[in-house]
């Protein structure tokens, strides 16, 4: 795809600040999904292997192939949302529709048949998780296409993510204290998992439903998408700022990976300290939700992508200190915990801006809107590598001589440390050194959407006569 011609002395087109009423509309389904994700990430591996007594390799190897299932859903909703015409618009009649399939997913997972077990227990688990991560994705994509669409501004597009992103810390506070009680506090944990399912999947439901009735789709002078999967996706790899995104996400991403299946264990068996991670959670969400508005000043001031690199190397260190920690070092770590929570929100809230800003540079180029097939990528490599994480943790049991329940070796404490702390660390340091190749500023795509909105003006003018 050839570099699309941007007037340098162009000037910066401002958007028009989006009503706060309208930003927490579309910011709420964030609080369910939210809750849904972390119930998964810090709960489903415990749940599945010290309640429902699966095999640790085969839970991991089930979610690690829901993960690579996500390789042909998400690219595929993401083009037909991106080409869905409706009077409701692109987006909102998949939001609608993910609805009933979403609730059945997190049934299936958190309440299986207690007839069930062995080798028939972990086919109703793989079900369940392919169900759950489908319906998610028939959601996730055009969910997040259109905060991309919500304002062409290049700041005010970190707003929207960063409402966005805080509801999605908070429900990871909640989560927490969910997990607690199933596995911790609860007399008997499936009932407990059976009605925290039936809570999340109402939530889910209310408040799609409330961003589905309040909020409205921008009308474009862009047309819609129009290219089939496979050109659309030559389109995104021809454009050189997604290139770069998406190694910075990969790289990133397949550092942490594990964290969210490794945190419970870590808490337990190296800060011995199981009963406090509702605590530990605590310190990962206040600071990041409290100083969300300080990353948006920051951003403003020093740019999106280099404000985002600081929050990698400020992720760096944190992680890097969790992985020297021992017993009686709970309150250090949550130390450590907290300069983490304000590093991650950063990332969280600028990534997808910065992703909003990528898919402007491919309008110019292609004339097209395609925002489904962008955070569809985005989604299948955070979706593919997020999926080792379980594994990995699996894997570190088994060479170990660990079940994950009742014996937990030396060598098992060791993986943790190094899932928790050596690999985060490292890929929070490539991501951030990546990130230095990244070309596209403020002023470039204050020019860019410059040209789109003259080549629009024309098109109009073109039309009247």
């Amino acid at each position: 795809m050839p570099a699309p011609h941007v007037d340098a002395g162009a000037p910066a087109p401002v958007g028009p600040r989006l009503a706060a009423s309208e930003i927490v509309a579309f910011a709420l389904p964030s609080f369910g999904l939210g809750i849904s994700f972390l119930l998964n990430a810090l709960l489903l591996m415990k749940f599945a292997i010290e309640v429902l007594h699966v095999a640790p390799v085969a839970i991991g190897a089930i979610l690690l192939g829901a993960r690579v299932w996500d390789a042909v859903s998400d690219p595929i909703v993401g083009n037909l949302s991106d080409r869905t015409r409706s009077r409701f618009g692109r987006r909102r009649p998949w939001l609608v529709a993910s609805v009933l399939p979403i609730a059945v997913g997190i049934a299936m997972i958190w309440s299986p048949p207690a007839a069930l077990e062995g080798s028939a227990l972990t086919a109703w688990m793989a079900a369940a998780i392919l169900v759950f991560y489908t319906a998610i994705t028939i959601f996730s994509v055009p969910y997040y296409s259109l905060g991309a669409e919500l304002s062409p501004d290049y700041h005010e597009r970190s707003r929207v993510f960063a409402f966005q992103q805080g509801f999605m810390i908070a429900a990871t506070l909640l989560a927490g204290v969910l997990a607690s009680g199933v596995l911790e506090w609860a007399d008997d944990p499936r009932a407990a998992a059976r009605a925290m399912a039936v809570g999340v999947a109402l939530l889910m439901a209310g408040t799609i439903a409330v961003c589905v009735g309040r909020v409205r789709e921008r009308a474009a002078l862009a047309p819609r998408a129009e290219r089939r999967l496979v050109r659309a996706m030559r389109d995104v790899f021809a454009n050189p700022h997604a290139r770069l995104l998406y190694l910075t996400y990969v790289i990133e991403t397949a550092g942490t990976a594990a964290i969210g299946s490794v945190a419970a264990y870590y808490t337990d068996h190296v800060l011995q300290a199981a009963s406090y991670l509702p605590f530990f959670l605590a310190f990962y969400v206040v600071p990041g939700l409290a100083l969300i508005p300080l990353v948006l000043r920051v951003s403003r001031r020093v740019g999106k992508v280099r404000a985002w690199q600081a929050s990698l190397c400020l992720q760096a260190v944190a992680f890097l200190a969790l992985a020297t920690l021992s017993a009686g070092d709970f309150w250090i770590a949550c130390a450590f915990v907290a300069f983490l929570s304000v590093g991650a929100t950063a990332g969280q809230v600028l990534a997808p801006s910065v992703q909003s800003d990528v898919v402007d540079w491919d309008e110019l180029a292609t004339g097209e809107r395609k925002e489904g097939a962008y955070f569809a990528t985005r989604n299948f490599f955070l979706k593919v590598a997020y999926g080792f994480g379980p594994l990995t943790l699996g894997v570190v049991f088994h060479a170990t001589g660990s079940d994950g329940a009742e014996v937990v070796t030396e060598g098992a404490i060791l993986g943790m440390r190094v899932l928790i702390g050596v690999m985060p660390a490292i890929g929070a340091l490539l991501g951030a050194l990546v990130l230095t190749r990244f070309r596209l500023t403020e002023a470039e795509h204050a020019r860019i959407r410059a040209a789109i909105e003259e080549r629009d003006r024309e098109r109009l003018a073109a039309a009247a006569s």
